[in-house]
């Protein structure tokens, strides 16, 4: 379905990711969502695995301080 993919920024931030592979053979630009603020990449998985059917492979990811992208407590 998807592998956990994880990349680091800059200042060394670690941001969580989901890469969905193609189900088919295509020549189509692989596409990035990146979720409207507050929102988990999890809300865009089903969108993304349609995506997938028709040949695109779809990478998500969680924002800093949101999701799996999230390491300490929002309040402090």
């Amino acid at each position: 379905m998807f592998e956990k993919v994880q990349f680091t920024c800059a200042d060394g931030y670690v941001l969580q990711g989901r890469f969905f592979p193609k189900q088919q053979k295509t020549s189509h630009l692989p596409i990035l969502i990146g979720s409207a603020t507050g929102i988990k990449q999890g809300f865009y998985q089903a969108f993304a695995k349609w995506l997938t059917e028709q040949g695109y492979d779809v990478m998500t990811f969680d924002f800093r301080g949101i999701g799996n992208s999230l390491y300490e407590p929002v309040s402090k």
